[in-house]
């Protein structure tokens, strides 16, 4: 299961998802990138902002520089490469 929710700042607009382990998508709305359901074709998606309320929070304070890094668990595994992988490690 992956839950999802929105968050708007400044007028641009983005897409989250999570599930039991971590963050697994973000995306700007409105840019030519890949929907989630192409990454994860088999989870259901579950409208839940208060089960992503922390992440929101984080990627708001980043975006409106009141936060330099984030805290809460990644759950990428299934998206990035494991050399991709090595790299956002190195960069938490």
């Amino acid at each position: 299961m992956l839950y999802y929710a929105a968050l708007t700042v400044d007028y641009v607009t983005f897409e989250l998802a999570a599930n039991k382990n971590g963050l697994t998508y973000v995306r700007q709305k409105g840019l030519p990138t890949l929907p989630i359901s192409h990454f994860y074709p088999s989870e259901k998606l579950s409208y839940e902002p208060a089960k992503l309320a922390p992440y929101l929070c984080e990627l708001a304070e980043f975006l409106t520089g009141t936060r330099k890094g984030f805290d809460l668990p990644l759950s990428i595994s299934q998206i990035v490469t494991p050399w991709q992988q090595k790299v956002l490690n190195q960069v938490k």
